[in-house]
């Protein structure tokens, strides 16, 4: 200890000169350690997965006042963790369709739209509603002229069975009819069991809702198919299918194909559909509704449920789905392209090869929906979410 504290004594003036140039090496030394470091944390991060899963969103911003409509406002979510636990780059996607209702007080969020809660009385009579009955022996002309009669409110479609219809689509009774100035409801007159049969036939689809020629010039709109409360039933039957859906809409708004049984159809597997929404190419439509559909695919999945494609933008802005059952189709639910505001809930889908197929361009939620028997995993890509409640096996 003595020589060494001598050693220092005797050399304090040299090691003072060398002083600066230790620390100088020493900061150096740290520094190359720690850009190293940063390097291979970077290298890692490449190397990881993106994450998949806990997708978490910000607040939905841009919400106009008084509007309720499905897709009124955007956010950012991101996935911050993977399905297997590991490890995993976050994935942010920004401008995500998402939904406030933001009615304004006194208003009721009432089909995607602020309802004045409190209506004052009418000063006059209401004036009732007018009701007519559709038979098995009227033609499709005389059904596009009901739907066309601006002083009818109900058509009522008696039992029984309904061959070789097309109604929409390339030389068919057009089906491009606007009904915003008096909304018109198709039922089941009470109890009837009303069936379109396509006797073994084989074709296009059926109901062609919306003009259906690039750049249409007439919308649909505030029209509705709907068993509801009637004790009677559609259904769809007996029919081989084209490239198409049988009902498929293009440039609509408020309309709604609800209730509709579908039996012993086939198809062309990937591209035949039990609904298909598009676009006339130029207009947008929106406030789409089809619920309640029961679909039973013959062996051999030749035909799927819903899509939602065709064209890459211009699709509609807000598509109701829910309460669907399907059996043995190829893809129970695809939304491709710029369709935004799809709200799929409490669907029973079974047997199918996809539950679920998205392209991370189609914006909407999926929520309680139960899928079993599945080839496939579903394919969900934000921003399309995971509401919660769903089951996929």
């Amino acid at each position: 200890m003595l020589v060494f504290s001598n050693f220092l004594h005797s050399n304090r003036k040299k090691i003072i000169q060398l002083l600066p140039i230790f620390l100088i090496l020493l900061l150096t030394i740290l520094t190359v350690f720690v850009l190293q470091n940063r390097q291979n944390i970077r290298q890692n991060a490449a190397n990881l997965p993106n994450c998949d899963n806990r997708l978490v969103c910000t607040a939905c911003l841009g919400v106009k006042s008084n509007d309720c409509s499905y897709g009124n406002g955007t956010q950012s979510c991101t996935y911050n963790s993977s399905l297997n636990g590991q490890a995993c780059n976050p994935v942010t996607f920004s401008q995500v369709f998402c939904h406030v209702n933001n009615c304004s007080s006194g208003f009721t969020c009432t089909n995607q739209q602020c309802i004045a809660s409190s209506v004052p009385t009418p000063t006059s009579t209401p004036k009732s509603q007018k009701i007519v009955q559709f038979g098995p022996s009227g033609t499709q002309a005389q059904f596009t002229a009901l739907l066309a009669d601006m002083s009818v409110d109900v058509i009522e479609i008696a039992a029984g069975t309904y061959t070789g219809w097309h109604i929409g689509g390339s030389s068919q009774p057009i089906f491009a009819i606007s009904r915003a100035a008096r909304p018109l409801l198709i039922r089941p007159a009470p109890g009837a069991a009303v069936v379109w049969d396509g006797a073994g036939t084989a074709g296009d689809g059926w109901f062609y809702a919306g003009d259906w020629h690039t750049g249409g010039s007439t919308i649909t709109d505030y029209i509705t198919f709907d068993p509801t409360g009637t004790g009677g039933s559609f259904t769809l039957q007996n029919y081989a299918l084209g490239q198409s859906g049988l009902v498929s809409t293009f440039w609509t708004d408020h309309v709604a194909f609800n209730g509709f049984r579908v039996r012993n159809v086939t198809g062309i597997g990937q591209t035949s559909w039990a609904v298909y929404v598009s676009t006339d190419g130029t207009h947008r439509g929106s406030n789409l509704t089809f619920n309640n559909w029961d679909v039973a695919v013959p062996p051999g999945r030749s035909i799927s449920g819903f899509q939602a494609y065709h064209a890459t933008s211009g699709l509609p802005v807000g598509i109701t789905l829910k309460g669907w059952t399907i059996d043995g189709a190829w893809v129970a639910m695809l939304a491709w392209g710029d369709v935004s505001g799809v709200d799929v809930e409490n669907w029973t889908i079974t047997n199918c090869g996809y539950a679920v197929d998205t392209d991370g361009i189609a914006a909407g939620i999926l929520k309680n929906n139960t899928a079993s028997g599945s080839t496939y995993a579903p394919i969900i890509k934000a921003p399309f979410i995971d509401g919660g409640g769903n089951i996929w096996k």
